[in-house]
């Protein structure tokens, strides 16, 4: 059955059918579909991208930035390529391309994220970048290394949250599918949000289109070859952890 596309002025929250229009920004679009996909994330931004009534604005905190951004209807209208399904991931959108305008990247040492080949340094905006930029400047710095085994890892954990990103090659043979493709098909140099796991299978969307629930057996994920992200979120000073002391990344 063939699934209406929700409009984007129709859906205030993060749920929704989120397709990534002409603006570069998988990296971030699927960042955030992983947080959402994990109920305590998403708690964390509802509460962190918030609407303002009186106006119809949306205030936005990116925590690990510490900067506020207050994105208006202006704003909202003025940006025409950015995904369709939820005002609220217009918003981050919005939010992380100013802040990148700002001084995101004003000094050469920060420029550990960029990936050159989307633009020089001075006209990068949120075309092109990693899973963790966004996860840290939203959420909070807090970038986590080490090497996930896909194989074993239990994508399930509600304290994580994981992403990939696929290399240039190597990955033609794999087989896959989703609720609407029987066979499908990876699309290299572009990111895709881990929603979960099982014993057998991993399973993945497309900012494309969130909607379509990809499956592909942890056998066959791990020959993709790819570059796997993940997040997990500051301690809170109520835990025992001051400000002060979060791992900056």
């Amino acid at each position: 059955m063939k699934q209406n596309r929700i409009k984007t002025s129709e859906n205030k929250t993060f749920s929704g059918q989120i397709k990534q229009d002409r603006t570069g920004d998988c990296w971030l679009l699927e960042a955030l579909n992983s947080a959402i996909a994990k109920p305590e994330m998403l708690n964390r931004l509802e509460k962190q991208v918030t609407l303002d009534p009186n106006t119809g604005d949306y205030v936005v905190h990116l925590k690990g930035a510490k900067k506020v951004y207050r994105i208006t209807r202006e704003d909202l209208d003025s940006y025409t390529t950015l995904a369709i399904g939820s005002e609220k991931v217009n918003a981050v959108e919005i939010a992380m391309d100013k802040y990148i305008r700002d001084d995101a990247y004003a000094d050469r040492d920060d420029l550990f994220s960029i990936d050159e080949k989307f633009g020089f340094v001075h006209d990068v905006t949120i075309d092109g970048n990693w899973s963790k930029f966004l996860w840290n400047t939203l959420l909070g710095n807090n970038y986590t290394p080490g090497a996930i085994d896909p194989k074993t890892e239990d994508f399930n954990n509600p304290n994580r949250v994981y992403a990939m990103c696929l290399k240039e090659d190597g990955f033609s043979s794999v087989i896959a599918k989703s609720e609407k493709e029987d066979r499908y098909f990876f699309i290299e140099r572009h990111a895709y949000s881990i929603l979960g796991s099982d014993d057998k299978n991993i399973y993945l969307s497309n900012p494309w289109d969130s909607a379509d629930k990809i499956t592909i057996s942890r056998d066959e994920f791990a020959k993709l070859g790819c570059n796997i992200e993940f997040y997990e979120p500051p301690i809170s000073s109520s835990q025992g952890l001051g400000k002060n002391q979060l791992q900056l990344y």
